[in-house]
This record gives structure tokens, C-alpha cells and sequence, in this order.
């Protein structure tokens, strides 16, 4: 967990720099990410007195971020790449309007408290769907940060922040899902084209993104076979779960899966 928390505390110091005092910012004086007032209340719990914020010791820093941030975020229970993101944002917005941005991401209620409903939708996720959950976190604190009209001079450093975490954040997710993906192709043998509309062909693999595309597409449901897990696809999976009569939510979890899986080998069945 310490290795995750120091890649993602590098990754937000980058953007949150050193000391600033900008008018207009509801935050006031910062530094390193650190509001006055946050740091007041840390120096006061301790029973020490106050001092100004650019004072702060790097070790005050580690210990303010991991339990006001880190930990009441839940970010060491979050896959590799999630938890950056959502570190990033208790940062910049606090713990709970992350843990909003993420709940509504997962098409849950959006009650900003972290508790076993949300952990459970998380752990249920297929690898392709914490990826995909990932760039719809994403994309959610862009629209929140869009619709804070009495920051709007903030507005591009945000949206270059929120870029760069995206990327890194994902590619920090790739990166520990390589070993398993490699594992998982060599049990499964020579691959199979992705753009073979047969039926009859291998059965895809539902837990990678290509693999549920064309497993939809085989199905009848209009999506390009692609990789990325974008609207269409949204909206494809969303679309075969009311059919099925699951919960429509567009997340692929282990029941669509499953779902899928039964349907192409009903198909094969009555196509035989």
C-alpha cells in the first residue's frame, strides 16, 4: 500500500505545487496542497499551535494526506490506477465528493459515504470494467468541475490536471494487469480474430473489452469492435441487460458476463 500511496501522492504534488495565496480561491493560503485552515485543525488536534501553512514539514504533509485523504477516501481498497484518481480528487474536492463522483460513476446512490454497497460493486467488476470505470470517474470530474461557475479561471489547470491523471492512472492500471493478461493468453491458445461475425467461431473472451464487443456483436448489437470502452459500448451493454432482465447499469460485472456467455451458447445451440 505504501508503494501505491507514494506513486499517487508524486502523481498530486506534481499539479498541487508549492506555496500559493490566489484571490478568489476558496481554498485561501496553500501549500503542497494544504489549505491554512486544514493545516490549522491538524497543528490544534495534535495540541500544537498554529502556524502559517508554508511552514509545514514533509512529514506533517504524509501524515495529513494519508488520514484525511488516503484513508477515509478508501483508496488502498481501490484496483491500481482508481486509487490515484480518487486520492487525486479528495485532494482537490475532499474524500467525500470523490467517493460522490465515484458512486455516481457506478451508477449507485451518490451518497459520498464509502461503505460495503460500494466496495462490493467494485470488487464485482471485471478487469475491462475497473478500466472502463476508471475513464468514467474521470470523465465525471470534468463535468463537476465544469459546473463550478465561480471557479472558471481555474477551470484549465483542472482540465490539464484531470488529463494527466487520467493517462497515468491508466497506464498504471496496465501495467499491473499485463501479468495476468499474458498468463490468461497463453492458457487460451493461438487468438481469434475480433471482426468474425460466425457464431460458431471460439467464444470470446467477455473479460477483455474486444472480447465483450464482439461477443455483442455476434448478438446482433451495433458496436464497433475496438478496444475502448466508450458510449456505444456503454449503451450496447446497457441495452443487453434489459434484455436479460439484469440490472441495466452498463457495467459489465460477473452477472453480465455470465449472461453473455449463456446466450451465445444458446445461439450456437439453436443455430446446430
Amino acid at each position: 500500500m505504501n508503494i501505491d500511496y507514494d506513486r499517487c501522492f508524486d502523481e498530486t504534488e506534481l499539479w498541487e505545487g508549492g506555496y500559493s495565496n490566489v484571490p478568489g480561491d476558496r481554498g485561501g493560503a496553500t501549500m503542497r496542497g494544504l489549505t491554512q485552515a486544514s493545516y490549522d485543525a491538524y497543528r490544534r488536534s495534535k495540541r500544537e499551535s498554529v502556524q502559517a501553512v508554508w511552514r509545514v514539514t514533509s512529514a506533517e504533509i504524509e501524515d495529513i494526506f494519508k488520514s484525511e485523504y488516503w484513508f477515509p477516501a478508501r483508496c488502498s481498497d481501490l484496483p491500481v490506477g482508481l486509487d490515484m484518481v480518487q486520492f487525486d480528487e479528495a485532494i482537490n474536492s475532499g474524500p467525500r465528493k470523490a467517493t460522490e463522483l465515484l458512486q455516481q460513476a457506478l451508477a449507485i446512490d451518490p451518497d459520498g459515504w464509502f461503505g460495503l454497497e460500494t466496495l462490493a460493486k467494485i470488487q464485482g467488476l471485471s478487469l475491462f470494467s475497473q478500466r472502463a470505470l476508471i475513464q468514467e470517474v474521470c470523465a465525471r470530474r470534468v463535468a463537476y468541475w465544469e459546473s463550478l461557475a465561480s471557479e472558471r479561471k481555474f477551470l484549465r489547470g483542472w482540465l490539464d490536471r484531470g488529463k494527466d491523471v487520467e493517462a497515468k492512472a491508466l497506464a498504471m492500471f496496465d501495467a499491473s494487469t499485463k501479468s495476468c493478461k499474458t498468463t490468461d493468453d497463453s492458457r487460451a491458445g493461438p487468438s481469434q480474430s475480433t471482426d468474425a461475425p460466425n457464431t460458431k467461431s471460439a467464444r470470446p473472451d467477455v473479460q477483455t473489452i474486444a472480447g465483450l464487443q464482439q461477443a455483442l456483436k455476434m448478438l446482433g448489437y451495433r458496436v464497433a469492435v475496438d478496444g475502448d470502452y466508450g458510449p456505444e459500448t456503454r449503451q450496447a451493454i446497457t441495452s443487453f441487460q434489459m434484455q436479460a432482465g439484469i440490472v441495466a447499469d452498463g457495467i459489465a460485472g460477473a452477472q453480465t458476463e455470465a449472461s453473455l456467455i449463456k446466450e451465445l451458447n444458446d445461439r450456437r445451440l439453436s443455430e446446430a
